[in-house]
This record gives C-alpha cells, structure tokens and sequence, in this order.
C-alpha cells in the first residue's frame, strides 16, 4: 500500500534572485495547471511593513519583464490583518488582473463578464521575452482608459465556502442532476 499523497500540485522553488541555485525557468513557462512557483526577495526583514516589501520589493520585481513571463494576473496571498493592499502597489502594478487571497481563475470572470477586462496589460505589447497575452475581452461597459481589474478574497482565516477534500453532500448532487438535465429552468424548478 501505499502512503504518499497525491496533491495533483506541483510546487517549484526558484530560490533567491542573484543567489547560487537560483532557477527561474517556472517563471517563463505558462503553466496551464496547479504550479506554485515560489521565489524568495531579499530584503523582507529590512522592510519594516509588509506594505513597504510589497512596495520597495515584491513591485519592481514583478514589473521587470526580465524576471518574470507575462502580465495576465498577479496574486497575492497577503496577511488577514490587512483588509486592502496599498493604492501605491495596485496602481503601479504592471499587470491586467491583481487577485489577493484568492485563485488567479476568479479574475476571468468578473473581469470578462461584470464591467472589467481580461487580457495583458498594455506594457507588455513589445516584450522581448514574449507575453502572455495580448489584447483583451471584457469591459462591457465601454469604459475608458481601463488598466486593471482587482478581486479581493476572503482573509485568509476564513473556512471556504467548499471543502473539496469532503465529498458533497448527495442531496446537493441530486439537484445539480436535476438541474443538468432539465430542458429550461423553470422545469427544474418545478420538477
């Protein structure tokens, strides 16, 4: 038997830049599934807040199209004390979607489909390295001079709203059956 675990995530450790070991090969490869590239900035215990790291630090990074592939979305996982990150780092962040505390998948939506925008910042058009996409979809409602989308999450001590490691409750799965097979709403309904 046996005991490993199969997490269906891959986890990639490119050390500290300008370090020995340092590997940012995970940072230009676009991974279209669960990969968590992980890269260590110097600097973070001279900062003082963390608003300052990701102003001074984390932002210049993650702007130098040298370092790092694309400019579709960036996330942030950032400490539950912190209910908004700082206007200085949204507003300079090269990048369309900005998602903190959350999964980059949920800036699609509310920015394709509610008012937003979806695709590579405009900074990104004549990048050398390449881009991970260009154009856009999304702001329906004709606004202008449209930069980014920002979709916060919950804080990060709070439970989500579905567990997936628990199977779903078979009553929930009968309504989705019902649902997905029904010919127009109003017949689930009143099934």
């Amino acid at each position: 038997e046996d005991d490993e675990e199969d997490d269906d995530l891959v986890v990639v450790e490119c050390g500290t830049p300008n370090e020995d070991g340092y590997n940012d090969a995970a940072l230009f490869q676009e991974a279209f599934g669960p990969v968590l590239a992980i890269v260590e900035l110097a600097g973070g215990d001279k900062a003082g807040t963390p608003d300052q790291f990701l102003v001074e630090t984390v932002l210049p990074f993650l702007n130098d199209k040298s370092n790092i592939l694309g400019t579709l979305v960036a996330s942030v996982i950032h400490p539950a004390s912190v209910t908004e990150l700082p206007s200085e780092f949204i507003a300079k962040l090269r990048y369309n979607a900005l998602v903190v505390n959350t999964t980059p998948i949920l800036s699609y939506t509310p920015s394709a489909c509610s008012g937003g925008k979806w695709g590579g910042h405009d900074c990104d058009v004549d990048n050398p390295r390449g881009s991970s996409g260009r154009g856009y979809v999304g702001n329906l409602f004709g606004l202008k001079n449209i930069e980014k989308s920002v979709i916060y999450g919950p804080p990060l001590t709070t439970a989500p709203l579905l567990d997936l490691s628990k199977s779903v409750p078979p009553v929930l799965l009968d309504v989705f059956h019902v649902v997905g097979v029904a010919n127009s709403p109003a017949n689930a309904i009143f099934r």
